[in-house]
């Protein structure tokens, strides 16, 4: 009886080393990865969301957007194109092309589309404070 509580003891010991093990070799590995190349991972879930996005509406195929989270809807309130945002919604804004989306990854569509609008010839304004015109919907 002893003999065999020892047994089952070290085969025990033997499996929670191996999880463990295994589990430190996975993390080092995601360690290294990020060492390695540290925007690896948010530009992985850019290529993510323009793919999910260019699948409900055609997006500007010649450059990246910049990708931007709403964190407080509250602060963006006075903006229009803001105006049915909540907090978790991802604004792509290609900047050449001078388009804006806003896009909601909890339902998986676009809010609102719209052109961004120039301060001058040169200079766009900037992503928290974009002054952006929603086109009217026609009924």
């Amino acid at each position: 009886m002893q003999q065999y509580i020892n047994k089952k003891t070290f085969i025990i010991l033997i499996i929670l080393l191996l999880i463990g093990y295994g589990s430190a070799f996975y993390y080092f590995k995601q360690y290294k990865k990020l060492t390695i190349d540290p925007n690896a991972l948010a530009k992985k879930e850019t290529s993510q969301l323009i793919s999910t996005v260019s699948k409900l509406i055609l997006l500007p195929m010649d450059e990246s957007p910049a990708v931007a989270t709403v964190q407080d809807k509250e602060k963006l309130s006075g903006e229009p194109f803001f105006a049915n945002a909540l907090n978790g919604d991802k604004v792509l804004i290609y900047y050449t092309a001078k388009k804006a989306f806003l896009y909601r990854p909890s339902t998986n569509k676009i809010i609102e589309a719209a052109p961004l609008s120039t301060q001058n010839t040169n200079t766009i304004s900037s992503p928290a404070s974009i002054s952006a015109t929603s086109k009217a919907k026609t009924q």
